[in-house]
C-alpha cells in the first residue's frame, strides 16, 4: 500500500518493509512477524496495519516500524487487508465473518 511518499509491503518471509517511493530507499524493516502469514498492509488513521493467520491485527508506527498496538480478533485469521472507514475499519476473517471494528 502507498501512503504519501512511502510504500509498505510484506516480503515472502513476512517481514514488513517501508520504502521511499521516490528514491527506492528502504526506510525500515520489521522482522518480528516472520512466518505469521501476514495480510497485505493497510493504512488506517496514520498507522500501518496488518493481519495474520492467528487472527491478530498488528499496528505499526509508519515512521519507525515499531509496534503501537496488537488487537486480537476471532482467531480464524485475517482473509484480506483491513479496509479503512470514516469511523473505524472493516475486517474480514478467514471463517467469513465481516466485522466493523474500532481502533484499539
Amino acid at each position: 500500500v502507498i501512503d504519501g511518499s512511502q510504500l509498505y509491503l510484506v516480503t515472502d518471509k513476512d517481514h514488513v518493509v517501508a520504502v521511499d517511493i521516490r528514491s527506492g530507499t528502504e526506510l525500515w524493516q520489521n522482522q518480528s512477524l516472520e512466518h505469521r502469514l501476514l495480510s497485505a498492509p493497510s493504512v488506517i488513521n496514520g498507522y500501518v496495519v496488518l493481519g495474520d493467520s492467528e487472527g491478530y491485527l498488528h499496528w505499526l508506527d509508519p515512521v519507525s516500524g515499531d509496534f503501537v498496538a496488537q488487537q486480537e480478533t476471532d482467531g480464524s485469521g485475517i482473509a484480506i487487508p483491513p479496509q479503512p472507514l470514516n469511523d473505524g475499519y472493516l475486517l474480514v476473517t478467514r471463517d467469513g465473518r465481516i466485522n466493523k471494528m474500532q481502533m484499539p
